[in-house]
């Protein structure tokens, strides 16, 4: 790892731990100039685990983020989503008085902490909509400049694209804030919170990240046998449910599509809430719901007779090797065992011709000395 790229990643990791930070300091400032109340400065006492966290990973990670896991944005939902919390219901018990009295227009500045105060003065419900809106950018900004790891370039950009569809859905749940039978119901209110919350845990969580395929390996099994053993493999009975995308499948359902969809639904027909921004955001969650089922039935069930296709594919391609393979041992050995039987054969009818050679200059030494007896 040379010097300059250890000097990028750690001033990239720096500067995205000082922007959330910066961000998690004004939400609390916020909090407690709305609300008046010093105390509520506490709720930056992750901010300090953060900073260890940032110290421990480049110490021992050379500022390389999880592969599976972030804390940096971790921590940072445990310091910013409590003091929004706070100040979404510090803007729901003053909703009266800050957008029907005539005191709409009036803007209100942070308050001065130690004489250090910020020029910046804004309308009370302008405030709520900078730190919310400002809060998913800076995640997705975040995310975009942090040092990438094991992740390669194509899975960060799937997950940017992803980290912005699911931004636009958990912005647009605030909208039921809107409706004055939501504000008196002040269970719904926690509920929605509450879905809101849970739902923002995603942006900690590396769903796109997929393990690299195996390497092949030279297998000494039968074809067969190993087909039957991937076979096994692929029909388990688990039926191939521990793959990556299909925990993010389930993890996308439980924490946003599917709450968001009940918690809208309730809306609908609790409340009567018929607003364009309602009615299209349920309609979404209704089709993302069914496209999640579906798809979760297509890698649960259809994909594994696909990939008992391709194991049988593969199973009978190296019988068909294996076969070629016996095939010419066998013939080798037929020819070595003529080749063999060739040699011996010759060679024996060269002794049977030179013992036959032998017996009869015997026969006729014999006949000569008979003759020459009789003579």
């Amino acid at each position: 790892m040379t010097i300059s790229f250890r000097l990028r990643t750690f001033l990239a990791s720096l500067f995205v731990r000082l922007m959330l930070l910066t961000h998690t300091l004004i939400a609390c400032w916020r909090a407690v100039s709305s609300t008046n109340n010093e105390y509520y400065w506490l709720l930056a006492a992750p901010v300090s685990v953060q900073l260890i966290e940032f110290m421990v990973t480049m110490t021992y990670r050379k500022g390389v983020e999880g592969y599976w896991f972030c804390p940096c944005f971790f921590f940072y939902l445990l310091s910013t989503v409590p003091a929004i919390w706070i100040l979404e219901l510090d803007r729901l018990a003053r909703y009266t008085e800050i957008y029907e009295s005539s005191n709409s227009s009036s803007a209100e500045s942070l308050s001065s902490i130690q004489g250090v105060s910020l020029p910046i003065t804004l309308s009370p419900s302008l405030w709520m909509s900078v730190i919310e809106q400002s809060f998913l950018f800076l995640i997705i900004i975040g995310r975009w400049i942090l040092p990438r790891g094991e992740l390669t370039r194509d899975k960060l950009s799937q997950l940017l694209f992803v980290y912005i569809g699911m931004a636009s859905d958990i912005m647009d749940l605030f909208v039921l804030f809107e409706e004055p039978d939501v504000r008196k119901d002040r269970v719904y209110t926690y509920v929605i919170l509450v879905i809101w919350s849970v739902s923002l845990l995603q942006f900690a969580i590396v769903l796109t990240a997929t393990k690299s395929p195996k390497k092949s390996r030279q297998a000494l099994v039968h074809p067969e046998e190993e087909f039957e053993e991937e076979k096994a493999k692929v029909c388990g009975p688990c039926c191939g449910c521990l793959k990556t995308e299909i925990w993010s499948l389930l993890l996308s359902f439980m924490m946003q599509d599917g709450p968001f969809l009940t918690c809208r639904l309730y809306g609908l027909i609790r409340y009567n809430l018929i607003t364009y921004s309602i009615i299209f955001y349920t309609c979404k969650n209704i089709f993302v719901v069914m496209l999640l089922v579906y798809r979760l039935s297509v890698l649960c069930c259809f994909e594994n007779e696909a990939e008992t296709e391709k194991a049988a594919h593969r199973a009978m391609k190296k019988a068909a090797v294996v076969r070629s393979m016996s095939t010419r041992a066998a013939n080798a050995r037929i020819a070595s065992v003529e080749e063999d039987y060739a040699n011996g054969g010759s060679r024996r009818q060269g002794a049977r011709r030179s013992k036959g050679r032998s017996m009869n200059g015997a026969t006729a030494n014999k006949g000569q000395t008979r003759i020459v007896e009789v003579e």
